[in-house]
């Protein structure tokens, strides 16, 4: 049965994550001399969460019948795919002694979104 206050209480959460999760690489890239919008940075984000999305749909219709390690492969090859794609639109505008330390925040925000995947 559809719970219409389950899903709608899920996609405030989602969109909560999302949102924070933003402001604070955005906030990380512009003290590392990066030069982006809180919006270039929600739509980078927003682009480079399919891979991830993509991974959850398919663990989703793998759920009765696949392993769990079969969802735990597709979980890490869609953060990794979501890492690369992230990584080569973000670091591009900052210096290369400075890119770890932009990549580490959108390394967790894209872990805590993977672990809900798996």
């Amino acid at each position: 049965m559809y719970n219409g206050k389950l899903a709608s209480s899920v996609l405030v959460t989602v969109f909560t994550i999302i949102w924070v999760g933003s402001c604070i690489i955005t906030i990380n890239t512009t003290l590392l001399g990066g030069e982006i919008s809180y919006l270039q940075c929600m739509c980078l984000i927003g682009y480079c969460l399919f891979p991830i999305t993509f991974g959850a749909v398919l663990n989703k219709i793998l759920l009765s019948w696949a392993p769990q390690i079969v969802k735990i492969i597709i979980a890490i090859v869609a953060f990794l795919w979501s890492i690369k794609a992230s990584a080569a639109f973000l670091t591009s505008s900052i210096d290369s002694d400075k890119r770890n330390l932009a990549i580490y925040p959108i390394l967790l925000f894209y872990l805590f979104l993977t672990w809900f995947i798996k």
